[in-house]
């Protein structure tokens, strides 16, 4: 564990240390975001959140809270105290956050209230972004071990599959074929089953015989 993950650890920790009881779920979100870290798998995450554990323990929390309360009161913005404190400025922004502080940002003329208000709703929604494509990347790992599938595509309707899954989905369904120009993209299988599309992508066009499916499919 690098230097400068320590300093974010200890960090975290003096943040649990003065506003209280946090619970895992909402310390993932805080790491999740934090753009300091770079791997953020989720056992890098758990490893971090139980150095965070650790760490809570031994920080003076009266002297770090009241400085950083300090500073706050001077008009110094995240940046500023995050600079002095030798921590990051996403962490300041979760203990103002759970002190339900305004930003100084707006005092020193950096928005006004309606911008302010929007980039803290800027942050929210960054933190359900990241959680929500942490969900997707699981369930396309999920669906691919399971099933054979890719991925599903919202702008084909879709569901990006293996060779051999599409082949077994088609059976004696009929499917389609569409050529295109592009050589890695020269083929693309289609077959909807059940209201729903799947397809697959070939730069080869298929030996039905060898491939191990009906020869005398309907193709269009």
């Amino acid at each position: 564990m690098n230097d400068r993950l320590q300093v974010i650890i200890k960090d975290y920790a003096s943040i649990l240390n003065s506003d209280g009881n946090v619970d895992d779920e909402e310390l993932k979100q805080w790491v999740l975001l934090d753009e300091e870290i770079e791997n953020k798998s989720d056992l890098n995450i758990k490893k971090i959140i139980s150095e965070i554990r650790k760490h809570t323990k031994y920080l003076d929390r009266k002297e770090m809270t009241d400085r950083r309360m300090v500073l706050y009161d001077q008009g110094l913005t995240d940046n500023e105290i995050a600079k002095i404190q030798g921590v990051t400025p996403m962490a300041i922004y979760f203990w103002r956050k759970n002190k339900k502080l305004k930003s100084n940002f707006i005092k020193k003329g950096g928005c006004n209230e309606y911008w302010e208000n929007s980039i803290e709703v800027a942050k929210e929604l960054k933190i359900k972004t990241l959680l929500l494509n942490k969900e997707l990347e699981l369930a396309n790992s999920r669906a691919y071990e399971e099933a054979g599938i890719y991925s599903y595509s919202d702008y084909s309707g879709g569901f990006h599959v293996t060779k051999e899954t599409f082949l077994e989905i088609a059976g004696d369904n009929i499917f389609t074929i569409k050529e295109s120009n592009i050589e890695y993209y020269k083929y693309k299988y289609e077959c909807t089953v059940d209201g729903m599309l799947f397809y697959c992508i070939s730069n080869h066009f298929w030996d039905f015989k060898k491939e191990g499916a009906n020869a005398n499919q309907n193709t269009r």
